[in-house]
């Protein structure tokens, strides 16, 4: 379960001027790193935001914190370790925290 999370650093940058016309946004976004602690997990992001066409993006960093039983958490911990990414379910409720906390930045 998700409990909490950290913005670590926000940055951006307008590349050129806006012309009219549609605007589009391509979203980025990597875990960089899980660790674990006993039943504690932190998930590392950077989420990347591209404006199209290419006028301006920004970057967040940032942490989420999760508190799971040990048996969820070790079982996250092998399937991380394994195959480098989040169980589906874990995935999808970390990418809904995600999009939320960068839509407020």
């Amino acid at each position: 379960m998700i409990t909490g999370g950290t913005v670590k650093k926000v940055s951006g940058e307008r590349l050129k001027e806006r012309n009219e016309g549609n605007i589009r946004m391509e979203l980025n976004i990597q875990i960089k790193e899980v660790k674990f602690d006993k039943n504690k997990v932190t998930v590392n992001y950077v989420y990347d935001i591209m404006y199209q066409p290419e006028f301006a993006k920004m970057t967040i960093e940032g942490e989420v914190y999760m508190d799971e039983s040990e048996k969820d958490a070790k079982m996250l911990k092998e399937h991380w370790e394994k195959k480098g990414q989040l169980p589906e379910k874990t995935a999808g409720d970390l990418l809904t925290a995600l999009n939320y906390t960068s839509s407020a930045v």
